[in-house]
């Protein structure tokens, strides 16, 4: 993806920087066998602080990683023992990625960080942008293909929407620029300012639970679930899924036999751990390239425990799905659902994130949780029938 963000007449190096004044930047990747992170190279301070930044998980793991990476980045021991650089070479001047952000910035110069997560159909560049200081200047988010160009173009729309809708309790990222830039789009956020600071549990579910209602209240959809379009855009997506696709029609009919009593508002749809903090009297949420409106009530609160307990407490993902499902009742109880309610909820919650997945071809990028018929048709075909 590099080589997308320094075009020609820019080249990558795998090797230091010369000394011919040809290097237009220079990057470490770490760690060296499995990349998770590309950080600026030669700008000890504003690397130090980049990854301060970006490690924001409170795990023992990833709190230790936060001390070492950025004791050895500040310090300047990486910049002269690591062996896995990467060196930009070109003609001053030329075109980046870096010249072009400095420009929507209004910055004399920028640098980027950029972290490499898991295998996904949805993978795409999010980059931290900082001065040369390490002071965060924004956020930039890049569209490379026909998917991810779309969720970076919704992003933009869904922020500019929230951006007018003087929302109380919840805080989201203003957009300083949506645009293009050669093939990709490029959407750049200011950055939030998340704290350090860990709410304790009852605290943090409640500002959870406050940032959900705000968000639902957001829906302008009036009608029936029949006649719901994203209800339509559901069956439609898994028709065209496949094998799978077909099976899972099949527990969306049963759902709907008889027309379930569900309650519709808005959702975030990536309502995880990692895109939401509580600071003080505000709840941070970013993410938002998967807004929809008119959907089931308890779709977030749903996903956020799911992702919970598959990517912080460890626990398989079908025994997750199932352990939703049993829960759902009590889960979805503090949002006012009774329990036909919110077992058609917790059903339509996983045929969505099926769906979303065979669509994205997740299996197909490598990605764990996209084969669904490991995990979500298992759940949905053991969990017993609603009332």
């Amino acid at each position: 993806m590099l080589s997308r963000l320094y075009p020609p007449p820019l080249g990558l190096d795998p090797g230091r920087a010369g000394r011919g004044g040809d290097a237009a930047a220079a990057f470490l990747l770490l760690p060296s066998r499995r990349v998770r992170i590309v950080v600026p190279a030669g700008h000890a301070r504003a690397s130090a602080r980049a990854v301060s930044r970006q490690l924001t998980g409170r795990r023992p793991r990833t709190r230790a990683a936060r001390v070492l990476l950025t004791g050895a980045l500040g310090s300047g021991l990486l910049d002269l023992l690591s062996a896995n650089r990467l060196t930009v070479r070109g003609p001053a001047g030329s075109d980046s990625i870096e010249r072009f952000l400095a420009d929507v910035l209004d910055a004399p110069r920028t640098l980027i960080t950029m972290p490499v997560g898991p295998a996904r159909a949805n993978r795409k560049p999010v980059l931290q942008v900082t001065d040369l200081s390490g002071n965060v200047l924004a956020f930039a988010k890049i569209g490379h293909d026909d998917l991810t160009r779309a969720l970076v173009d919704s992003e933009g729309r869904t922020l500019r929407r929230l951006g007018d809708a003087a929302l109380r309790h919840i805080r989201v990222p203003r957009v300083i620029a949506h645009t293009q830039w050669r093939d990709l789009a490029v959407l750049v956020l200011e950055p939030l300012p998340v704290s350090a600071r860990q709410e304790r549990p009852g605290p943090a579910r409640a500002g959870l639970l406050t940032a959900i209602a705000e968000i639902s209240a957001l829906s302008s959809w009036r009608g029936s679930w029949a006649d719901n379009p994203f209800h339509v855009r559901l069956r439609a997506a898994l028709a065209v899924a496949g094998p799978h696709g077909t099976d899972l029609l099949g527990v969306l009919d049963a759902v709907g036999r008889p027309d379930p009593a569900v309650a519709l508002g808005s959702w975030h749809g990536d309502l995880n751990p990692g895109n939401v903090a509580i600071r003080h009297d505000q709840v941070l949420v970013w993410d938002w390239e998967r807004f929809e409106d008119g959907v089931p009530l308890g779709f977030d609160l749903l996903h956020h425990d799911l992702q919970r307990a598959i990517t912080v407490e460890g626990i398989a993902p079908a025994a997750a799905a199932e352990q939703l499902l049993t829960g759902a009742t009590g889960l979805l109880g503090v949002l006012g659902l009774d329990r036909q309610a919110a077992q058609a909820a917790a059903r339509l919650y996983l045929l969505t994130i099926a769906a979303r997945y065979l669509g994205d071809n997740q299996e197909r990028a490598g990605a764990t949780l996209g084969r669904v018929a490991d995990w979500i048709l298992p759940a949905l075909r053991s969990a017993p029938a609603a009332d």
